[in-house]
């Protein structure tokens, strides 16, 4: 009895000592596995990074430095300053742009400018270029003194408004809307351009093929030379036809398509910038409720001029009717219930434009 005691203790220690062996390993090897994950996620954010607007993964094959770089380089064109206006509604455009800058998602270089022009136009170029126009500033003017009442501190809601204009703007250079419309639009082309070669090349060389089975029929001893030439003669004539099909399939059907796509393209930034617009405007301290006077401000400009965004003239339109945006636009207000924008509120939010 005495003896059990003793040897009881030595087998307790081995346990403990495998247990102590196995929580080492275990360690050992989370360790490992949280190396491997952590590579393994970079190497997926460097080859599809998150999107900073929607936060979906995104594959591009142009480097935002260089587009950034193409944007810098425009504006002076663009927006060039001795056609800039340095005036109170000035200031306020770049009071206006600083604080919507300081809440967006882009870490640019931005500036600000306000140019003298009757086109009612406002943009933002890649890397946070910005440019207003005073034809523009002039809409809102007339639309606030036209709505009276309805605004009750008519200098506040011109600043909504120029706020909702500009954050929608902004939006897009964030979410890198400029250079994906580009790659999209070198994809297509290169789509084009393949589609175009693989039919001259089958049309070619099925009416190589029948010349050559024709002249084994009428001269079975044909030799390859003259097989060769009999061939080249058959692809020469098939080029007239390859360019009817060429002109028809590529020219009108496949460019109709190509307008079309490149237009859905376009209308789901516009979407897109005008919820993520609201976002920045409202976490900026303006009224994100201007985003809809501002839809309303274009709609009614748009009927001035002609423009037609209705029936069939919609998919050939690079931005979406007034009414589906002032719709999205609604469905951004009613996922605000608090005063000042949650982190909950934000996600929904951002999922909203990432459905668009």
């Amino acid at each position: 009895m005495q003896s059990s005691g003793p040897l009881s203790q030595p087998q307790l220690t081995v346990i403990s000592g495998e247990k102590q062996s196995y929580r080492q390993t275990y360690s050992k090897n989370k360790s490992i596995r949280e190396k491997v994950q952590e590579a393994g996620t970079r190497a997926l954010d460097w080859a599809l990074p998150r999107n900073p607007v929607t936060l979906r993964r995104e594959f591009h094959f142009i480097p935002s430095s260089l587009i950034n770089l193409i944007g810098k380089s425009q504006y002076n064109s663009l927006c060039p300053l001795h056609k800039t206006v340095e005036r109170e509604d000035a200031a306020l455009v770049k009071k206006v742009g600083k604080e919507l800058a300081e809440n967006a998602d882009g870490n640019f270089d931005y500036a600000f400018r306000l140019k003298e022009s009757d086109v009612v136009n406002a943009f933002c170029l890649p890397g946070g270029k910005t440019c207003i126009t005073t034809g523009l500033l002039k809409k809102i003017d007339e639309k606030i003194a036209k709505e009276g009442n309805k605004h009750r501190d008519p200098a506040q809601a011109k600043a909504d408004m120029i706020a909702a204009v500009m954050g929608h703007e902004i939006a897009h250079a964030c979410a890198h809307h400029g250079r994906s419309r580009i790659e999209f639009g070198l994809m297509l082309a290169a789509v084009g351009s393949v589609l175009s070669y693989a039919l001259g090349y089958f049309f070619r060389e099925r009416a190589a093929s029948q010349a050559e089975e024709r002249l084994k029929k009428t001269n079975p001893y044909a030799t390859r030379t003259e097989i060769e030439i009999e061939k080249s003669k058959a692809r020469a004539e098939a080029g007239a036809l390859v360019k009817i099909i060429d002109f028809f399939a590529i020219g009108i059907i496949y460019e109709l398509g190509k307008k079309i796509a490149a237009c859905k393209f376009s209308q789901s930034h516009e979407h897109q910038s005008d919820i993520i617009g609201m976002l920045y405007a409202k976490k900026a301290g303006y009224n994100p409720e201007a985003g809809i006077w501002v839809q309303e401000l274009l709609g009614d400009y748009a009927k001035e001029q002609g423009a037609k965004h209705e029936g069939a003239a919609k998919y050939f339109s690079s931005h979406p009717p007034s009414k589906e945006r002032i719709a999205k636009c609604r469905e951004f207000l009613k996922l605000q219930k608090e005063a000042e924008i949650t982190k909950a509120e934000e996600k929904a939010v951002r999922k909203l434009a990432a459905a668009c």
